[in-house]
């Protein structure tokens, strides 16, 4: 499945972003330390992925996931 992404940076630390507020329930703790890697992934320090709400009112959740999977 292709997930478009956006790859940021700031303050010497860089970001990948997912919306993944349209897709189906996925476990992004497992594939971020393959995404993560420098040499053979995206590359990155963090994985930051949007969510959709839990609650009304809400524009949805954030969810970070560091290069260790956590």
């Amino acid at each position: 499945m292709k997930v478009p992404f956006i790859k940021m940076q700031g303050c010497g630390n860089d970001f990948i972003f997912f919306d993944a507020r349209k897709l189906p329930t996925f476990e992004w703790a497992k594939i971020s330390g393959r995404l993560l890697d420098r040499r053979f992934g995206i590359g990155g320090d963090t994985m930051l992925v949007l969510l959709s709400p839990k609650e009304k009112g809400s524009d949805g959740r954030m969810l970070t996931i560091e290069r260790d999977g956590n």
